[in-house]
């Protein structure tokens, strides 16, 4: 079983508002606005073979209910996301999709 982790977000606007998620399995590096929600982006995953692959990408509301996952690929060395809610990523020299 793998370890769960708790993770707090700070968003600061006008006001300071915490999103806790608890009991992810991922280990998530990145987090962006996107659209009224949270884009949690783990750096790394792995392929297991024919549909079978981590989604290293979480959507998440501001009560932090999972909305989405989806797979953004390996080796993410940076992401954005646009005011649109285009997704940007760059990727190191290992990663790809």
């Amino acid at each position: 079983m793998k370890d769960r982790h708790t993770y707090k977000v700070l968003i600061i606007d006008n006001n300071i508002e915490e999103v806790c998620i608890e009991g992810q399995q991922f280990n998530y590096h990145y987090v962006q606005p996107l659209n009224h929600h949270l884009l949690l982006v783990g750096a790394r995953c792995h392929y297991y073979g024919p549909s079978q692959y981590d989604l290293n990408g979480k959507i998440i509301d501001y009560e932090g209910h999972t909305v989405n996952e989806l797979l953004l690929g390996d080796g993410i060395q940076s992401v954005q996301v646009t005011e649109e809610g285009t997704i940007w990523t760059s990727y190191f020299d290992e990663g790809g999709c």
